[in-house]
């Protein structure tokens, strides 16, 4: 369901029951049948395993695409833009530090 038709069909009360329903009940639709397949999952794994135990979230796939990690060089860029966004100044080693 979009926003807007969330909107347009839904009121205030209506969507605090539905919140507070999967609050009480947990995730519902797919994400609920993934955790179920996960828990299927731990348990035949744990029946087959003497080295380690298994839970639900070792196979739960996460479908967030990653971010690469930044470089430092990156890290630097951000820091330098914030600096300069903030109204500091970019001294670089190189450079006599002035008072």
């Amino acid at each position: 369901m979009t926003r807007s038709r969330l909107v347009r069909e839904m009121d205030c009360d209506e969507l605090a029951e539905w919140i507070a329903f999967c609050n009480v009940t947990g995730p519902l639709g797919e994400e609920r049948a993934d955790i179920n397949a996960a828990i299927v999952a731990a348990t035949i794994a744990n029946c087959h395993s003497t080295k380690r135990t298994f839970s639900p979230r070792d196979f739960i796939i996460d479908y967030r695409p990653q971010k690469p990690a930044q470089t430092m060089e990156q890290m630097k860029h951000v820091g330098m833009l914030f600096t300069v966004a903030r109204g500091g100044q970019i001294i670089h080693p190189s450079d006599p530090v002035t008072q």
